[in-house]
Parts: C-alpha cells; sequence; structure tokens
C-alpha cells in the first residue's frame, strides 16, 4: 500500500513495482484522472480515492483491503508550506499537520491489522527537514519532527509483533515538491518583496536539485525486501551532509551559518 502515489516518490515506486509484478493498493486524492492510464489499466493496481486531510473519507474505502494480508505500507504523501510561521493562517498550520502526520497516523491504523497478519513493514517518509528546521520551514519541520518521533516510538511497540518499521529521510530531489511548495506560498494572502525574494530563491533550488528520485525509491524497495537493522536512512549527499555538520560543529555555529545564507534570500 502507497500513499501519495500520483506523483513524486510515490508514482515511481508505484511504477517500479508494478512492473515486477506487485500488487499495489495505491492512495491517489482524485482517482484515475490523477494517473497514465496504462497504470490505471494494469489489473494489479488497486486505487483508493481519499484525501488524507479528510480522515472521515477513508472509511468508505476501507473495504478495498479488508482480508487482505498486506506485505508492506508506504506512508508517502505529503507537502511543504514552506512560509514564516507569523504569516500562516490556523488552517494552513492545520492542514499541514492533517496530510503529514495525522493522515499517516489514520492510515497506519487502519492498515495495521492487516500489516500485523503478514507480519509486514511500514516505510514513512520523512526528511532532512525531520532532524534540524530552517527559516520558513518552522511548520513543515514540526511535522516532520512528530513523524520521527511517532515513527520511533511505535517501532518499538511493532517490534514484538513481527513488524517493522523504518525512516527514510530525502534531501532534496527532482520531485514535484518544490512546485507544490511554490503554489502553497503563491496561495497565501501574504505576499510582499520578501515572499518574492523567497519565491526566487525557491525557484532556483528547485532548478539546481539534480539528484534522482529513483535512489529513494531503490531505498523504499530495499528496506521492505531486505528489512536490515538500522531505523533511520538519510537518503542523498545533501543530507548526509547537513547531517554530519551538525553533529560535528557547535550548533551556535550551524545557527549562524543558516542566518547568514538566509538573511541574503
Amino acid at each position: 500500500m502507497i500513499t501519495g502515489a500520483s506523483q513524486g516518490f510515490g508514482l515511481g515506486l508505484t511504477r517500479r513495482l508494478l512492473n515486477q509484478g506487485h500488487e499495489i493498493y495505491a492512495w491517489v486524492r482524485g482517482g484515475a484522472s490523477r494517473l497514465a492510464p496504462e497504470l490505471v489499466q494494469n489489473p494489479k493496481l488497486h486505487l483508493i480515492d481519499a484525501d488524507l486531510a479528510k480522515p472521515e473519507t477513508f472509511e468508505r474505502v476501507k473495504e478495498a483491503w479488508t482480508g487482505t494480508a498486506l506485505d508492506a505500507l508506504v506512508n508517502n504523501a505529503g507537502y511543504g508550506i514552506l512560509f514564516p510561521f507569523s504569516r500562516l493562517s490556523d488552517r494552513e498550520v492545520r492542514d499541514q499537520m492533517e496530510v503529514n502526520f495525522f493522515g499517516t497516523l489514520a492510515v497506519t491504523r487502519l492498515a495495521l491489522p492487516a500489516l500485523q497478519k503478514s507480519k509486514g513493514v511500514i516505510v514513512n517518509l520523512s526528511s532532512i527537514a525531520g532532524r534540524l528546521s530552517l527559516p520558513n520551514y518552522s511548520v513543515y519541520s514540526a511535522s516532520k519532527f512528530a513523524l520521527e518521533g511517532w515513527s520511533e516510538g511505535l517501532r518499538y511497540e511493532l517490534k514484538p509483533k513481527g513488524v517493522d518499521l523504518y525512516l527514510v529521510e530525502p534531501g532534496g530531489f527532482k520531485t514535484s515538491f518544490n512546485r507544490r511548495a511554490l503554489s502553497e506560498i503563491a496561495k497565501n494572502e501574504h505576499q510582499d518583496a520578501d515572499t518574492e525574494r523567497f519565491k526566487a530563491f525557491m525557484a532556483r533550488k528547485s532548478a539546481q536539485l539534480g539528484q534522482d528520485p529513483l535512489i529513494v525509491i531503490k531505498k523504499i524497495e530495499s528496506l521492505i525486501l531486505n528489512r536490515p537493522r538500522r531505523f533511520r536512512h538519510l537518503v542523498g549527499k545533501d543530507a548526509k551532509s547537513i547531517t554530519w555538520l551538525r553533529a560535528l560543529l557547535p550548533y551556535a555555529w550551524i545557527e549562524t551559518l543558516i542566518a547568514f545564507v538566509f538573511s541574503r534570500v
């Protein structure tokens, strides 16, 4: 079962596993209209049209896998609203937490009986922003920090039941993440010179991202098939470099460096 299967890592993983003959339950908000016809027509693909921001929509699709022994759940769905906290509405903050955190909890709760039946595996897609935050990332990072804390505790709870859980923490990859983030910024009512500078920075950053999403997709596949002992998995040169710097340098140095970089934005 894969959430957020219409784009990015979720779409790539869905294609790859279908090509290998696996049966996929794909969560796609909007249903078949969001996927290519060759995927929709694949008999091994089962679409689940539900909105992670609205858990009340989950119950009507629960029957899609009732009785099925799921081998794996990949909680991939999520997005980033990268904007100063003071300029975000309560609705924007709650939607961010609903999709990235509470929606993931709700999907996992529904899938757990089937996963326990098969002694399956859960892979939660976090981010390097789940380890450290940046200016304008406060609410997005809050959702990922929450996901990491919940995942760590849940891993202990599920281990005796034979279910493994892993966290994948990607850096910047060539996906639709930045494009979605820019669209969320554009919808915000606070549009000024600072906003325009940050949008330009995000657009440049998006154009510079060169890491192939297949690296993350293969990592998820490997965790499902090989089930290693290690819990957290950083993916991407930038994610590993930032983490190493954070471990090696005093926090005051890191804080000064980040403040300097973003003051130029």
